[in-house]
């Protein structure tokens, strides 16, 4: 199994850019873990459902939330990033996720398919 790599959305990386210092260290520690071992346990991380994982960031700064998928072997795309308010991942945030999800998968549909012609 090869070393994975991580890919932000423009809007993800906006998000991150905005937390505390701390919070944003604790986030790039989480994911140089995930990129090296492929996957994230509790604490750090957990699945979601189909293709859908989350980075889990807990500082007294903050609390964040980072979901990702994985597409092929190697690359992984964090899709939408919140801060974490209440017990249960909200209904809008994984809608987002879900709708983000979506659209990378049928962009780089697209361009796999244009690859090929």
């Amino acid at each position: 199994m090869g070393k994975k790599r991580l890919v932000l959305l423009p809007e993800v990386l906006e998000f991150l850019h905005e937390q505390d210092t701390a919070v944003q260290l604790k986030f790039w520690a989480i994911v140089e873990e995930l990129e090296r071992d492929g996957e994230l346990f509790m604490p750090h991380g957990r699945k979601l459902e189909r293709n859908l994982f989350e980075v889990r960031v807990i500082e007294p700064d903050g609390r964040i939330r980072v979901f990702y998928v994985y597409e092929g072997v190697n690359q992984l795309f964090g899709v939408h990033a919140y801060k974490k308010a209440t017990q249960k991942t909200p209904p809008g945030e994984l809608r987002v996720a879900r709708s983000r999800r979506a659209a990378l998968e049928r962009r780089l549909q697209e361009e796999n398919h244009e690859g090929h012609t």
